[in-house]
């Protein structure tokens, strides 16, 4: 089976939120093939559907002085930040043409983190409690997705050389109790092409496409 990869450099998150949504209306008619996005978001924190204000450590303006922008959107999860030297990706798949469950789309999809990581020889794993990938007890890589009508939106975000700092105005996910973590504090060396690259093919083993 096919992927079509598209690699949207940057762009404002809500253009790639309408990006989305276009391909996706079109995956479900079937006028397009299985695709992947690759992007990087100027700063922006996003509040999934389950999003607890509470969570924005900083009153909106304060953020908004600090150059980050504050969208709704419609993924699952609390909320998160994009932004400079982090890997997004965003796959609109097809479920029902590979009976695929939800659950396990989800877990071949930290599947595929997990494998890029490990390629750069980070030992990364689930946690059971939290969805995302982990090192230790930080979080290097989120998720959040959506499926209408079989289509997979939204997806996963790999720390590469994210500016950790830009958290601090949030409780990330909701979770109070754990870290951050970035690849580029292990690997000084690390590029967002070289996270691409490996993420095509991690991505590309794990859900089986040609």
């Amino acid at each position: 089976m096919q992927l079509d990869i598209i690699d949207l450099g940057i762009m404002q998150y809500a253009q790639s939120c309408n990006i989305q949504r276009e391909l996706a209306a079109r995956r479900a008619a079937n006028e397009v093939r299985d695709t992947l996005l690759l992007v990087e978001h100027p700063h922006v924190y996003t509040m999934g559907r389950n999003a607890n204000e509470a969570n924005l450590l900083l009153p909106r303006k304060d953020i908004a002085d600090m150059g980050i922008d504050i969208v709704e959107t419609d993924r699952g999860g609390d909320v998160t930040y994009h932004g400079p030297g982090q890997l997004v990706c965003y796959p609109i798949l097809h479920l029902a043409e590979r009976a695929r469950e939800v659950s396990l789309y989800v877990r071949k999809l930290e599947g595929s983190i997990i494998e890029m990581l490990c390629h750069f020889e980070l030992a990364a794993q689930r946690d059971h409690r939290h969805r995302g990938v982990w090192i230790g007890d930080r979080k290097i890589a989120a998720v959040g997705v959506r499926i209408a009508k079989s289509v997979t939106t939204h997806g996963c975000a790999i720390n590469v050389r994210t500016d950790l700092s830009c958290y601090r105005g949030i409780v990330p996910c909701g979770i109070r109790d754990r870290g951050l973590a970035s690849m580029h504090e292990l690997l000084p060396d690390i590029t967002i092409d070289e996270a691409k690259r490996e993420f095509m093919i991690c991505f590309k083993s794990v859900f089986g496409y040609d």
